[in-house]
């Protein structure tokens, strides 16, 4: 019977670990994505994902990003955004 407990106690604790990573947002990679995104040249009237992201919803949130459980960011997807230039100088 406390083998089950454990059991238990384990899985509640891995389930309430990952939904709170879930819509964690690093501050560090939040305000480079912000940057980012203001230093991009897109079509704002064709965007779906780049002209909503904004500090009031975890970056992990957004449309586009991807994080890992720890709240990195791992991937963008900005396909379809018309997003015009050079990235970098």
């Amino acid at each position: 019977m406390k083998l089950v407990q454990a059991v238990m106690l384990f899985l509640v604790i891995s389930i309430i670990h990952y939904c709170t990573c879930l819509n964690l947002c690093l501050d560090d990679q939040r305000s480079l994505l912000q940057q980012f995104k203001n230093n991009l040249t897109f079509d704002h009237q064709h965007s779906i994902k780049v002209k909503i992201w904004n500090e009031s919803i975890a970056c992990c949130d957004w449309s586009g990003v991807t994080c890992d459980h720890d709240a990195h960011v791992i991937a963008l997807d900005l396909s379809d955004e018309g997003i015009q230039g050079a990235l970098g100088n």
